[in-house]
């Protein structure tokens, strides 16, 4: 065989196989609403107004604090300050913390908006961490719903409508996500006490013997 055929062959063999591009990662992940190059691009460009000019991670207090009066039924599930006033929560270095860490997490998902599988990891571990406080899909979609409103009071005029509609579609794709969790959580859970329960029975009748 001709040296030329056997590198073409070889070069071949090392062809890298082709990553699917983002928009094929939310067809394999296969939760709705498939977020489009535009809605990817909109909310990812708003973000940067949001993180990189505002800075608006150095705002998780005030952000609290907004959640907190506009839902205070939530402020139970947040053990550190749940009888605290939100009015005081700026008095609070916990409070700080927590409100950091919310603003951090939205900055990571905007950040990698065009991995969904590495947000599907994120929210999946969000939603994990979570469980053990009784916090759920009603509070986490109100808490994403609060920083939409939160960031437009922010932002302003800069804040345009069609970031908005993006943005609600992002948040419609990270609930599908927490949804089928959730699903996933009560399910083993849901198998676990009906093993249990058929195991109790067995070891009865078997002492009843």
């Amino acid at each position: 065989m001709p040296t030329y055929s056997i590198l073409c062959c070889i070069a071949k063999n090392k062809e890298k196989v082709k990553s699917p591009t983002p928009r094929e990662k939310f067809d394999i992940l296969g939760y709705q609403p498939i977020l489009e190059d535009e809605d990817r691009d909109l909310v990812f460009n708003s973000g940067r107004i949001i993180f990189e000019e505002k800075h608006l991670e150095m705002k998780g207090v005030p952000f609290l604090m907004e959640f907190f009066k506009t839902f205070p039924e939530h402020q139970k599930y947040f053990k550190a300050f749940k009888n605290t006033p939100y009015q005081d929560l700026k008095s609070l270095p916990v409070a700080e913390n927590h409100g950091r860490k919310v603003m951090d997490e939205v900055k990571f998902l905007v950040n990698n908006i065009n991995d969904p599988i590495q947000m599907k990891e994120s929210i999946w571990n969000l939603t994990f961490s979570h469980r053990n406080r009784k916090v759920r899909t009603a509070q986490m979609k109100d808490m994403i719903f609060a920083f939409v409103d939160f960031v437009k009071a922010e932002l302003g005029d800069e804040f345009t409508a069609e970031m908005e509609v993006s943005w609600k579609k992002f948040i419609a794709f990270i609930m599908a996500i927490v949804e089928d969790e959730e699903s996933k959580a009560n399910t083993t859970a849901r198998n676990t006490m009906e093993e249990t329960s058929a195991l109790d029975i067995s070891n009865y009748n078997v002492n009843k013997v």
